[in-house]
């Protein structure tokens, strides 16, 4: 599932370096509820995607690619997701 991820996140990628877009936000949405171990598996999949995005264009690329979590927060779980060094912002949802 990781590398089907990733395949469609580079191919994203490749088509908006192709077309001169120098802004991208890429959303990851994961499949497990925000516990200890699953922060640090978002975190560690983040991290992998933009190691890829540095080996297919370059460090500068791969640095001004902003990648979101895109699963929603809570107050209790916000702030361990921005603690980690590869996911650079979260959607925050809630009940209207």
């Amino acid at each position: 599932m990781l590398s089907q991820l990733v395949s469609i996140v580079l191919l994203i990628c490749d088509l908006c370096h192709r077309i001169g877009v120098k802004v991208l936000i890429v959303f990851v949405h994961s499949l497990c509820s925000l516990q200890n171990s699953c922060v640090i598996f978002l975190d560690e999949v983040h991290a992998y995607l933009r190691t890829q995005l540095a080996s297919l264009y370059d460090e500068e690329v791969a640095q001004a690619t902003r990648i979101q979590y895109g699963g929603s927060v809570t107050p209790e779980s916000v702030d361990e997701l921005m603690a980690q060094s590869d996911i650079d912002g979260c959607l925050v949802g809630g009940k209207i």
